[in-house]
């Protein structure tokens, strides 16, 4: 059998369940409440890595009025951390020297030495400046 045309009702329902499909599905994060901030993170890491990053983050007091969000997922032996921060924080050279700094001590102090990618982005997690651990 061959189809001649498509009804004009079913085409955007294609693309809204194709975008849905390809993009709204991909990763789902679930989240943690830490003492001044939220931190999101999916099932690529252990529990016992959201704890320990937990207790980090408000340990060192990471959170503040710039930065209230951070979001956590891993690929490989890669760990990618994201922090959500204001346009004047991330853009600033000093929170980008921190920046390095702390992608070196989530590697050693959390995450057994494994490289840390560490993303300044927006409120809304779009990356804007990248900061690695170096490993």
């Amino acid at each position: 059998m061959k189809i001649k045309y498509i009804p004009c009702f079913l085409i955007p329902s294609l693309v809204f369940f194709s975008f849905f499909n390809f993009y709204g599905c991909g990763h789902s994060y679930d989240k943690k409440q830490l003492d001044k901030g939220e931190l999101y993170y999916d099932n690529t890491i252990s529990q016992d890595k959201i704890e320990k990053l937990s207790s980090y983050i408000n340990q060192c007091e990471i959170f503040n009025s710039d930065v209230h969000k951070a979001r956590i997922t891993q690929s490989d032996s890669i760990y990618e951390f994201s922090l959500g921060c204001s346009p004047q924080t991330y853009n600033s050279d000093q929170f980008q020297s921190f920046a390095e700094l702390l992608a070196m001590q989530l590697s050693e102090d959390v995450f057994d030495h494994h490289r840390v990618m560490l993303h300044l982005t927006d409120d809304n997690f779009n990356q804007k400046i990248t900061k690695s651990s170096g490993q």
